[in-house]
Protein backbone atom coordinates (compact mmCIF):
# COMPACT_ATOMS: atom_id res chain seq x y z
CA UNK A 1 0.00 0.00 0.00
CA UNK A 2 1.76 2.80 -0.91
CA UNK A 3 1.84 6.21 1.19
CA UNK A 4 -1.68 7.95 1.50
CA UNK A 5 -3.71 6.02 -0.74
CA UNK A 6 -5.90 3.69 0.63
CA UNK A 7 -8.23 0.57 -0.84
CA UNK A 8 -11.46 0.60 -0.24
CA UNK A 9 -12.74 -3.38 0.36
CA UNK A 10 -15.93 -2.75 -0.43
CA UNK A 11 -16.11 -0.86 -3.87
CA UNK A 12 -12.28 -1.52 -4.71
CA UNK A 13 -10.92 1.46 -5.34
CA UNK A 14 -8.56 3.55 -4.47
CA UNK A 15 -8.98 6.72 -2.01
CA UNK A 16 -6.53 9.73 -1.45
CA UNK A 17 -6.10 10.69 2.01
CA UNK A 18 -4.65 13.89 2.69
CA UNK A 19 -2.71 14.65 5.94
CA UNK A 20 -3.02 18.07 6.69
CA UNK A 21 -0.71 19.58 8.61
CA UNK A 22 -0.94 22.94 10.42
CA UNK A 23 -2.46 25.31 13.07
CA UNK A 24 -6.25 26.37 12.64
CA UNK A 25 -6.95 29.76 13.01
CA UNK A 26 -8.54 29.35 16.43
CA UNK A 27 -5.15 27.89 17.65
CA UNK A 28 -3.37 31.04 16.16
CA UNK A 29 -5.91 34.00 18.09
CA UNK A 30 -5.40 31.79 21.57
CA UNK A 31 -1.45 32.20 20.66
CA UNK A 32 -1.99 36.02 20.01
CA UNK A 33 -3.82 36.52 22.60
CA UNK A 34 -1.49 34.89 25.06
CA UNK A 35 1.53 36.82 23.52
CA UNK A 36 -1.07 40.04 23.85
CA UNK A 37 -1.69 39.44 27.50
CA UNK A 38 2.29 38.85 28.48
CA UNK A 39 3.06 41.72 26.57
CA UNK A 40 0.42 43.87 28.63
CA UNK A 41 2.10 42.90 31.47
CA UNK A 42 5.47 42.95 30.71
CA UNK A 43 5.96 46.14 28.83
CA UNK A 44 5.05 48.16 31.85
CA UNK A 45 7.31 46.41 34.29
CA UNK A 46 10.49 46.27 31.52
CA UNK A 47 9.46 50.62 30.91
CA UNK A 48 10.20 50.84 35.18
CA UNK A 49 13.58 49.01 34.93
CA UNK A 50 14.91 51.11 32.11
CA UNK A 51 14.09 54.13 33.94
CA UNK A 52 15.32 53.02 37.73
CA UNK A 53 18.07 51.61 35.41
CA UNK A 54 18.76 55.16 33.99
CA UNK A 55 18.30 57.11 37.46
CA UNK A 56 20.90 55.16 39.14
CA UNK A 57 23.05 57.26 37.29
CA UNK A 58 22.01 60.11 39.69
CA UNK A 59 23.46 58.43 43.10
CA UNK A 60 26.45 57.43 41.10
CA UNK A 61 27.07 61.06 39.73
CA UNK A 62 26.59 62.63 43.44
CA UNK A 63 28.16 59.97 45.50
CA UNK A 64 31.33 60.07 43.06
CA UNK A 65 31.65 64.00 43.33
CA UNK A 66 30.70 64.33 47.00
CA UNK A 67 33.89 62.33 47.22
CA UNK A 68 35.98 64.63 45.62
CA UNK A 69 34.26 67.59 47.26
CA UNK A 70 35.34 65.97 50.24
CA UNK A 71 39.10 65.09 49.20
CA UNK A 72 39.39 68.05 47.56
CA UNK A 73 38.71 69.81 50.85
CA UNK A 74 41.15 67.99 52.76
CA UNK A 75 43.96 69.16 50.63
CA UNK A 76 42.95 72.97 50.25
CA UNK A 77 41.07 73.28 53.32
CA UNK A 78 38.52 75.77 51.16
CA UNK A 79 35.92 75.13 48.29
CA UNK A 80 36.61 78.93 47.23
CA UNK A 81 39.72 78.16 44.36
CA UNK A 82 36.98 75.60 43.18
CA UNK A 83 34.41 78.32 42.39
CA UNK A 84 35.95 79.45 38.92
CA UNK A 85 34.40 76.49 37.23
CA UNK A 86 37.26 74.07 38.18
CA UNK A 87 38.31 71.02 40.32
CA UNK A 88 35.52 69.19 42.19
CA UNK A 89 32.61 71.54 41.79
CA UNK A 90 32.83 71.87 37.44
CA UNK A 91 29.80 71.64 35.91
CA UNK A 92 29.79 67.80 34.46
CA UNK A 93 27.07 66.64 31.95
CA UNK A 94 26.17 62.32 31.75
CA UNK A 95 24.11 60.27 29.49
CA UNK A 96 20.79 61.26 31.68
CA UNK A 97 21.77 64.23 34.39
CA UNK A 98 23.54 67.46 34.60
CA UNK A 99 25.50 67.82 37.69
CA UNK A 100 25.84 71.48 39.44
CA UNK A 101 27.46 72.63 42.53
CA UNK A 102 26.52 75.58 44.37
CA UNK A 103 29.04 76.72 47.17
CA UNK A 104 27.73 78.94 50.56
CA UNK A 105 29.65 82.17 50.38
CA UNK A 106 29.30 82.66 53.94
CA UNK A 107 30.48 79.44 54.80
CA UNK A 108 33.41 77.54 52.72
CA UNK A 109 32.18 74.64 53.92
CA UNK A 110 29.38 74.28 52.73
CA UNK A 111 27.83 73.09 49.17
CA UNK A 112 24.96 71.65 47.49
CA UNK A 113 25.28 69.10 44.72
CA UNK A 114 22.95 68.89 42.13
CA UNK A 115 22.04 66.50 39.17
CA UNK A 116 18.81 67.55 37.04
CA UNK A 117 17.09 64.79 34.12
CA UNK A 118 18.32 65.59 30.63
CA UNK A 119 14.86 66.73 28.84
CA UNK A 120 14.15 64.00 26.61
CA UNK A 121 15.78 61.10 28.52
CA UNK A 122 13.88 58.80 30.98
CA UNK A 123 15.51 61.01 33.82
CA UNK A 124 13.36 64.22 32.68
CA UNK A 125 11.90 65.80 35.78
CA UNK A 126 14.14 64.45 38.18
CA UNK A 127 16.13 66.14 40.23
CA UNK A 128 18.83 64.38 43.39
CA UNK A 129 20.43 66.90 45.81
CA UNK A 130 22.93 65.91 48.41
CA UNK A 131 24.89 68.54 50.55
CA UNK A 132 28.15 68.37 52.96
CA UNK A 133 26.16 66.57 55.74
CA UNK A 134 25.26 63.51 53.24
CA UNK A 135 21.38 65.06 53.88
CA UNK A 136 19.85 63.99 50.40
CA UNK A 137 16.34 65.31 48.59
CA UNK A 138 14.63 64.70 45.41
CA UNK A 139 11.87 66.02 43.83
CA UNK A 140 9.97 64.89 40.52
CA UNK A 141 7.81 66.76 37.99
CA UNK A 142 4.73 64.55 38.23
CA UNK A 143 3.87 66.16 34.41
CA UNK A 144 7.53 64.26 33.18
CA UNK A 145 7.90 61.28 35.36
CA UNK A 146 4.23 60.15 35.36
CA UNK A 147 2.30 58.90 38.09
CA UNK A 148 3.62 57.10 41.68
CA UNK A 149 6.53 58.99 42.03
CA UNK A 150 7.03 61.86 45.07
CA UNK A 151 6.95 65.74 44.23
CA UNK A 152 9.26 66.24 46.99
CA UNK A 153 11.29 63.39 49.26
CA UNK A 154 14.11 63.81 51.61
CA UNK A 155 15.72 60.77 50.32
CA UNK A 156 16.55 59.25 46.97
CA UNK A 157 13.59 57.07 45.16
CA UNK A 158 14.61 55.37 42.48
CA UNK A 159 11.83 52.94 42.17
CA UNK A 160 7.94 54.24 41.48
CA UNK A 161 5.34 53.99 44.43
CA UNK A 162 7.93 53.95 47.24
CA UNK A 163 8.61 55.29 50.21
CA UNK A 164 11.47 56.80 52.16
Amino acid sequence: MSCGIYSSRRTGREHYVSHKTGFTMIELLIVIVVIGILAMIGYPSYIDYLQRSTLIEASNMLTQNKISMEQYFQSKRDFSASKTGSGPCAPRTGTAFTYTCKLDGKNPENYILTVTGISKTRADGFTYSIDQNGSRSMTADATQTGPGWPTNANCWIFKRNEKC
